[in-house]
């Protein structure tokens, strides 16, 4: 009895251990992203080379202005592969996913960053191209330009608004 006890308990123990495994790797991930969206909104001209860039590579004024925008994209589809390779494998549960994917996969309808891929996906692993080449909609602006056309009241994705035209 006492050893049917013990493995009882065990099983408990291994049950919350993997439940704080699975938080902590949704945390770790997560952190990545959120360590970008920091990066942009308090480190001086990154969110200038940023806005640029998405618009496309030939609005960057110079190679390391380039380097950066490169820099800036790898950190967070590397943060994005490993949520997909997490998701995939049961780690990640639903809001993390959402969490992870809503902004980055915008990202993917920028001229910028479409360009950006054709010359650096075959730094991700095969799964993952396959994933954002199957996901990845048109080029329809930059997401700057999302936020211009809400604030004047012409609509946008999420603005729950009617464009005209």
């Amino acid at each position: 009895a006492g050893v049917i006890v013990s493995l009882l308990y065990l099983a408990g123990q291994v049950r919350n251990n993997s439940r704080q495994l699975r938080h902590a790797s949704a945390q770790a991930v997560l952190d990545k992203l959120n360590g970008l969206i920091g990066q942009l909104a308090f480190t001086a001209g990154a969110g200038d080379v940023w806005t640029r860039g998405l618009s496309g590579l030939d609005a960057l004024k110079d190679d390391e202005e380039v380097v950066r925008f490169s820099s800036m994209l790898l950190q967070a589809f590397w943060a994005y592969e490993e949520v997909l390779h997490y998701r995939r494998a049961g780690v990640i549960e639903d809001w993390a996913w959402t969490h992870a994917k809503a902004p980055v996969e915008n990202f993917t309808r920028t001229p910028g960053f479409q360009e950006w891929w054709q010359l650096r996906k075959d730094w991700f692993g095969e799964e993952f191209q396959a994933f954002v080449d199957a996901t990845m909609p048109e080029a329809t602006g930059a997401l700057v330009d999302d936020f211009k056309r809400v604030a004047k009241g012409s609509g946008g994705p999420g603005s729950g608004q009617q464009s005209e035209g």
